[in-house]
Protein backbone atom coordinates (compact mmCIF):
# COMPACT_ATOMS: atom_id res chain seq x y z
CA UNK A 1 0.00 0.00 0.00
CA UNK A 2 1.19 3.50 -0.87
CA UNK A 3 2.80 5.17 2.54
CA UNK A 4 0.78 7.67 4.41
CA UNK A 5 2.61 10.83 4.86
CA UNK A 6 1.19 11.44 8.30
CA UNK A 7 3.72 8.19 9.07
CA UNK A 8 6.56 9.63 7.49
CA UNK A 9 6.67 13.09 7.97
CA UNK A 10 7.38 15.54 11.04
CA UNK A 11 4.35 18.08 10.99
CA UNK A 12 5.77 20.31 13.84
CA UNK A 13 9.51 20.19 13.02
CA UNK A 14 12.26 22.28 14.69
CA UNK A 15 13.81 25.16 13.12
CA UNK A 16 16.90 25.35 14.81
CA UNK A 17 18.65 22.70 13.12
CA UNK A 18 18.97 20.38 9.82
CA UNK A 19 18.79 16.61 10.61
CA UNK A 20 20.03 13.76 8.18
CA UNK A 21 16.57 13.29 5.58
CA UNK A 22 15.59 17.01 5.58
CA UNK A 23 14.49 17.82 2.44
CA UNK A 24 15.35 21.63 1.85
CA UNK A 25 14.91 23.81 -1.05
CA UNK A 26 17.20 25.59 -3.34
CA UNK A 27 20.06 24.36 -2.82
CA UNK A 28 22.83 24.45 -5.70
CA UNK A 29 23.86 20.93 -6.93
CA UNK A 30 26.30 20.60 -10.23
CA UNK A 31 25.98 17.72 -12.34
CA UNK A 32 28.05 16.67 -15.29
CA UNK A 33 28.83 16.40 -17.87
CA UNK A 34 26.14 18.63 -19.41
CA UNK A 35 24.32 16.65 -22.20
CA UNK A 36 27.91 14.69 -23.13
CA UNK A 37 29.03 11.83 -21.89
CA UNK A 38 32.33 13.29 -21.67
CA UNK A 39 33.76 16.62 -19.91
CA UNK A 40 33.98 19.74 -22.05
CA UNK A 41 37.12 21.55 -20.82
CA UNK A 42 37.84 25.12 -21.03
CA UNK A 43 41.11 26.04 -21.93
CA UNK A 44 42.15 29.71 -21.89
CA UNK A 45 43.47 31.27 -25.11
CA UNK A 46 46.72 32.03 -24.67
CA UNK A 47 48.00 28.73 -23.15
CA UNK A 48 47.90 28.82 -19.47
CA UNK A 49 46.92 27.08 -16.57
CA UNK A 50 43.01 27.27 -16.60
CA UNK A 51 42.63 26.88 -12.35
CA UNK A 52 44.56 30.11 -11.77
CA UNK A 53 42.69 31.73 -14.86
CA UNK A 54 39.49 30.54 -13.56
CA UNK A 55 40.51 32.09 -10.11
CA UNK A 56 40.81 35.56 -11.88
CA UNK A 57 37.73 35.87 -13.73
CA UNK A 58 37.46 33.59 -17.09
CA UNK A 59 39.69 34.59 -19.88
CA UNK A 60 38.50 36.65 -22.63
CA UNK A 61 38.86 33.81 -24.60
CA UNK A 62 39.14 30.04 -24.53
CA UNK A 63 38.63 27.15 -26.16
CA UNK A 64 35.85 25.16 -25.10
CA UNK A 65 35.67 21.16 -26.37
CA UNK A 66 35.35 17.55 -25.12
CA UNK A 67 37.96 16.10 -23.50
CA UNK A 68 38.53 13.38 -26.29
CA UNK A 69 39.51 16.33 -28.86
CA UNK A 70 42.36 17.48 -26.02
CA UNK A 71 45.59 15.18 -26.28
CA UNK A 72 46.54 16.41 -23.13
CA UNK A 73 43.33 15.84 -21.24
CA UNK A 74 43.28 14.36 -17.83
CA UNK A 75 47.13 14.95 -17.79
CA UNK A 76 47.23 17.93 -15.83
CA UNK A 77 46.52 17.48 -12.00
CA UNK A 78 43.35 19.93 -12.16
CA UNK A 79 41.08 21.14 -14.87
CA UNK A 80 38.68 23.53 -16.04
CA UNK A 81 35.01 22.34 -16.75
CA UNK A 82 31.95 22.99 -18.08
CA UNK A 83 29.22 21.50 -15.91
CA UNK A 84 25.32 22.27 -15.01
CA UNK A 85 24.40 23.61 -11.91
CA UNK A 86 20.77 22.22 -10.92
CA UNK A 87 18.72 24.60 -7.76
CA UNK A 88 16.58 22.47 -6.80
CA UNK A 89 15.49 20.17 -3.51
CA UNK A 90 17.88 17.80 -2.12
CA UNK A 91 17.83 15.34 0.87
CA UNK A 92 20.37 15.65 3.49
CA UNK A 93 21.84 12.10 3.66
CA UNK A 94 24.54 12.84 5.94
CA UNK A 95 24.62 11.98 9.81
CA UNK A 96 22.53 14.12 11.60
CA UNK A 97 25.74 14.98 14.07
CA UNK A 98 28.15 15.92 11.38
CA UNK A 99 26.04 19.03 10.22
CA UNK A 100 26.92 21.63 12.78
CA UNK A 101 30.99 20.73 12.10
CA UNK A 102 31.52 19.37 8.30
CA UNK A 103 32.38 21.61 5.35
CA UNK A 104 30.61 19.46 3.18
CA UNK A 105 27.33 17.95 3.00
CA UNK A 106 26.15 14.63 1.18
CA UNK A 107 22.70 15.36 -0.36
CA UNK A 108 20.77 13.28 -2.94
CA UNK A 109 18.60 15.16 -5.52
CA UNK A 110 14.92 14.83 -5.20
CA UNK A 111 12.56 14.25 -8.05
CA UNK A 112 8.43 14.47 -8.82
CA UNK A 113 7.38 10.92 -9.03
CA UNK A 114 4.90 11.16 -11.28
CA UNK A 115 6.66 13.32 -13.71
CA UNK A 116 9.71 10.59 -13.97
CA UNK A 117 7.67 7.37 -13.30
CA UNK A 118 4.23 5.44 -14.50
CA UNK A 119 2.56 2.32 -14.37
CA UNK A 120 4.31 -0.82 -12.20
CA UNK A 121 7.24 1.78 -11.60
CA UNK A 122 5.27 4.01 -9.75
CA UNK A 123 3.13 1.72 -8.19
CA UNK A 124 6.56 0.09 -6.60
CA UNK A 125 7.81 3.71 -6.15
CA UNK A 126 5.03 4.61 -4.03
CA UNK A 127 5.19 1.49 -1.66
CA UNK A 128 9.28 2.38 -1.39
CA UNK A 129 10.29 -0.67 -3.16
CA UNK A 130 12.56 0.35 -5.65
CA UNK A 131 16.05 -0.78 -3.61
CA UNK A 132 17.99 3.15 -5.00
CA UNK A 133 15.53 5.61 -4.80
CA UNK A 134 13.66 6.78 -1.08
CA UNK A 135 10.16 7.86 -1.79
CA UNK A 136 8.58 11.36 -0.39
CA UNK A 137 5.02 10.51 -0.19
CA UNK A 138 2.63 13.46 -1.52
CA UNK A 139 1.86 16.23 1.21
CA UNK A 140 -0.44 18.10 -0.66
CA UNK A 141 -1.09 20.97 -1.09
CA UNK A 142 2.51 22.55 -1.25
CA UNK A 143 4.55 19.07 -1.61
CA UNK A 144 4.05 16.43 -4.59
CA UNK A 145 4.98 12.97 -4.61
CA UNK A 146 8.79 12.84 -4.67
CA UNK A 147 11.51 10.52 -4.50
CA UNK A 148 15.65 10.76 -3.72
CA UNK A 149 17.68 9.25 -6.12
CA UNK A 150 20.99 7.81 -4.01
CA UNK A 151 22.32 6.97 -7.03
CA UNK A 152 23.14 10.92 -7.43
CA UNK A 153 24.39 11.41 -4.12
CA UNK A 154 26.73 13.96 -3.99
CA UNK A 155 28.30 16.71 -1.59
CA UNK A 156 27.79 20.50 -0.96
CA UNK A 157 29.39 23.38 0.77
CA UNK A 158 27.74 23.59 4.01
CA UNK A 159 27.35 27.14 3.75
CA UNK A 160 24.19 26.60 1.23
CA UNK A 161 22.33 24.87 4.25
CA UNK A 162 19.77 26.66 6.01
CA UNK A 163 17.27 26.32 8.61
CA UNK A 164 14.50 28.26 7.02
CA UNK A 165 14.66 26.23 4.09
CA UNK A 166 12.90 23.10 5.20
CA UNK A 167 10.37 21.49 3.11
CA UNK A 168 9.63 18.35 4.95
CA UNK A 169 11.26 16.59 7.93
CA UNK A 170 11.05 12.62 8.27
CA UNK A 171 9.40 11.42 10.92
CA UNK A 172 11.25 8.77 13.66
CA UNK A 173 9.54 6.01 11.44
CA UNK A 174 10.38 7.69 8.38
CA UNK A 175 14.19 8.11 8.97
CA UNK A 176 14.57 4.58 10.12
CA UNK A 177 13.26 3.76 6.63
CA UNK A 178 15.67 6.22 5.44
CA UNK A 179 18.79 4.42 7.05
CA UNK A 180 17.33 0.92 6.29
CA UNK A 181 17.43 2.25 2.36
CA UNK A 182 21.13 3.48 2.97
CA UNK A 183 22.64 0.35 4.71
CA UNK A 184 20.36 -1.85 1.88
CA UNK A 185 21.88 0.34 -0.73
CA UNK A 186 25.62 0.51 0.29
CA UNK A 187 25.81 -3.04 1.41
CA UNK A 188 23.33 -6.06 2.55
CA UNK A 189 23.02 -7.23 5.95
CA UNK A 190 25.05 -10.19 6.89
CA UNK A 191 23.12 -12.91 4.49
CA UNK A 192 21.51 -13.29 1.83
CA UNK A 193 17.23 -12.48 1.45
CA UNK A 194 14.40 -12.62 -1.15
CA UNK A 195 15.59 -10.31 -3.48
CA UNK A 196 18.94 -11.53 -4.18
CA UNK A 197 20.06 -13.44 -6.76
CA UNK A 198 21.32 -16.80 -5.96
CA UNK A 199 25.13 -16.98 -6.51
CA UNK A 200 25.98 -19.28 -9.34
CA UNK A 201 26.91 -22.04 -7.05
CA UNK A 202 25.23 -24.83 -5.65
CA UNK A 203 25.64 -25.10 -1.54
CA UNK A 204 24.11 -25.80 1.85
CA UNK A 205 22.97 -22.72 3.26
CA UNK A 206 21.79 -21.81 7.21
CA UNK A 207 19.16 -18.94 8.06
CA UNK A 208 20.64 -16.78 9.94
CA UNK A 209 17.43 -14.97 11.17
CA UNK A 210 16.12 -18.15 12.89
CA UNK A 211 19.55 -18.31 14.92
CA UNK A 212 19.40 -14.24 15.86
CA UNK A 213 15.69 -15.27 17.05
CA UNK A 214 16.84 -18.02 19.33
CA UNK A 215 15.85 -20.83 16.83
CA UNK A 216 17.52 -23.79 15.66
CA UNK A 217 18.94 -22.51 12.20
CA UNK A 218 17.54 -24.11 9.04
CA UNK A 219 19.16 -25.73 6.54
CA UNK A 220 18.38 -26.17 2.98
CA UNK A 221 20.40 -27.44 0.23
CA UNK A 222 20.41 -24.08 -2.48
CA UNK A 223 20.88 -24.74 -6.56
CA UNK A 224 18.55 -22.86 -8.67
CA UNK A 225 20.99 -20.83 -10.08
CA UNK A 226 19.56 -17.75 -11.81
CA UNK A 227 16.48 -17.05 -9.53
CA UNK A 228 15.71 -14.79 -6.48
CA UNK A 229 16.40 -17.17 -3.42
CA UNK A 230 13.52 -18.87 -0.94
CA UNK A 231 12.40 -17.68 1.65
CA UNK A 232 12.61 -19.73 4.69
CA UNK A 233 9.81 -22.52 5.69
CA UNK A 234 10.49 -20.52 9.42
CA UNK A 235 10.85 -17.20 9.48
CA UNK A 236 9.37 -16.44 5.36
CA UNK A 237 10.51 -13.33 3.97
CA UNK A 238 12.65 -12.63 7.12
CA UNK A 239 15.54 -15.22 5.89
CA UNK A 240 18.86 -14.80 5.93
CA UNK A 241 20.19 -17.35 4.48
CA UNK A 242 24.05 -17.60 4.85
CA UNK A 243 26.29 -20.14 2.76
CA UNK A 244 28.17 -22.86 5.25
CA UNK A 245 31.48 -23.52 4.57
CA UNK A 246 32.17 -27.33 2.78
CA UNK A 247 35.01 -27.73 6.03
CA UNK A 248 32.16 -27.86 8.34
CA UNK A 249 29.00 -30.13 6.45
Amino acid sequence: MPINPQDWYDNDPDLSHLYQGDVLEGVPVVFGPPKSKRWILLRPQPRGSPIESAESGLPKSFRADVDANFPSAWQRPEELVLARAWVGRVMIVSQSCDLDWRKHIQVAPVGESERNFSGDDLGHLFENDIGYLFTLPGDPPDFPASYADLTRITSVDASYFRPDALVKRLSSKGMMELQKSLSDFYGRPFGFNTKDCVSRQAAMYSCASCFLQGRSPTKKAISNTGEHFPPCPVCADKVLWVKIPDSVL
